[in-house]
């Protein structure tokens, strides 16, 4: 089981690290943003899987308020780029 968690999380990370590369490389504001919520996303999942490796319910809070308050941010940009269009 720790062998599924360790392939996971390396796979969660490269993901997270691809981001970042293509938060660097893109210039377009609308593809910066798509980029980051899926950051967010991945890092939100990092998180989740250290909730379960270490089985700790308050890893899991964070974990949930990180994703929501991510989600709410994307939408409030979104929003706020759409209004100047």
């Amino acid at each position: 089981m720790n062998l599924i968690i360790f392939i996971t999380f390396a796979v969660i990370l490269i993901s997270v690290l691809l981001g970042i590369f293509c938060l660097i490389i893109f210039k377009n504001f609308i593809q910066r943003i798509v980029v980051l919520d899926t950051i967010t996303t991945a890092s939100s999942g990092l998180i989740l899987l250290l909730a379960y490796y270490f089985k700790s319910n308050y890893i899991l809070d964070i974990a949930i308020v990180y994703a929501i308050l991510s989600f709410g941010i994307t939408i409030i940009i979104a929003k706020y780029k759409e209004s100047q269009i």
